[in-house]
């Protein structure tokens, strides 16, 4: 028997005819989020070129408008691109936050929520005396310990955030160390420390990075980073720990209720 090669579609999406997930989302929804997996899995590479329309109906078994419903709503989420006489592109995902988000849920959490694959890349995890400025901003004595954490951040493999973490050893524990560091700190202070979280102050700013951290976060040097300076205190208002964030400004956009 002769055999039938793989249509340009089913290759797409590994040589199968992708699945919509019955429940109750209308149906554009449940082909959008069809897609959005692929996207996530890295299936759908930054750039790449998506079947066509016509191709995604057959595929899916759907009308054409509902196909063009589920690319409007991966459009407005930032997942895709069209271009005229072109053909539609997927996109690396761009992350919408609310400050004090991780309050809730931390880098992991939000980023599997999203359907994507959060990671970490632990730089240095030292203890450093704390000088005036962050003794008063932590409510701690000039030259107590700080664990001071570095980290990129990574999603789906690409790096999107440089993070630096000061946190007083009353807060962490003495005995912490790069071995002993949990994968994810926030809930490491939450439920082996018992840390109730409960609000921040932060500021928000547009700056360049250094050569270094241009090179971690796989960035030009003229291209701007998202440094967000946040401080998080108990209910009561003692202070738990200092964070900078540097978010890759290309990856992340930042939504505030005033």
């Amino acid at each position: 028997m002769k055999a039938v090669g793989i249509v340009g579609g089913e290759r797409a999406f590994g040589g199968k005819t992708p699945k919509i997930k019955e429940d109750p989302r209308p149906l554009y929804l449940r082909v959008a989020n069809a897609i959005r997996e692929n996207i996530a899995s890295g299936r759908f590479g930054d750039a790449t070129r998506l079947p066509s329309e016509a191709e995604l109906t057959r595929l899916f078994g759907v009308s054409r408008a509902t196909v063009r419903e589920a690319l409007s709503a991966l459009e407005r989420d930032g997942l895709i691109s069209r271009a005229h006489g072109k053909g539609t592109f997927a996109r690396k995902p761009q992350f919408t936050l609310s400050p004090g988000q991780s309050r809730n849920r931390g880098f992991t959490e939000t980023i599997r929520e999203m359907g994507l694959i959060p990671g970490t890349s632990y730089l240095s995890f030292n203890w450093e005396p704390a000088d005036h400025e962050f003794a008063q901003s932590l409510s701690v004595p000039v030259g107590s310990p700080l664990a001071v954490i570095k980290r990129v951040r990574t999603v789906n493999g690409d790096p999107v955030e440089y993070a630096i973490d000061w946190v007083p050893a009353k807060i962490i524990g003495e005995d912490m160390s790069a071995e002993t560091f949990p994968e994810s700190l926030f809930e490491y202070l939450r439920k082996q420390r018992g840390v109730v979280f409960g609000y921040s102050d932060l500021t928000i700013e547009s700056v360049l990075p250094s050569a270094y951290m241009a090179g971690l976060l796989h960035l030009e040097l003229n291209m701007p980073v998202l440094l967000v300076e946040e401080i998080y205190y108990t209910p009561e208002g003692s202070p738990i720990l200092r964070c900078e964030n540097y978010h890759r400004s290309d990856r992340y956009k930042f939504r505030i209720r005033v």
